[in-house]
């Protein structure tokens, strides 16, 4: 059974190059990245999901836990992103993808 999940993606922190070369860090601790897909099945904890970003960027995220959301009639899965290094121009294309929403946790 096709459903909607809402992607709730946790992506690592990195330190990117700015225009004057000074390294700068984004801490992404409490941002988070989200994204409404269709998915063949129910994904329960620690399944995978494949997830795109751009035209070039393809990854498989790993499943933490899915919640009902009753406001959005939807499913929320929590999933981290696959390696603990991500590449400014990873970051950029999913910052990037208009699909992609960035959301910021409450501290």
């Amino acid at each position: 059974m096709v459903m909607d999940v809402e992607i709730e993606l946790r992506i690592p922190t990195l330190t990117l190059n700015k225009e004057d070369d000074v390294p700068g860090k984004v801490d992404n601790t409490h941002v988070r990245f989200k994204k409404v897909i269709q998915v063949p099945a129910f994904p329960p904890p620690g399944s995978t999901i494949q997830l795109t970003a751009g035209v070039n960027l393809a990854f498989e995220c790993t499943v933490a836990r899915a919640d009902w959301h009753e406001e959005k009639q939807l499913f929320v899965v929590s999933c981290r992103y696959p390696k603990q290094r991500i590449f400014q121009s990873e970051y950029e294309a999913i910052l990037n993808d208009p699909e992609w929403r960035r959301t910021e946790l409450p501290a």
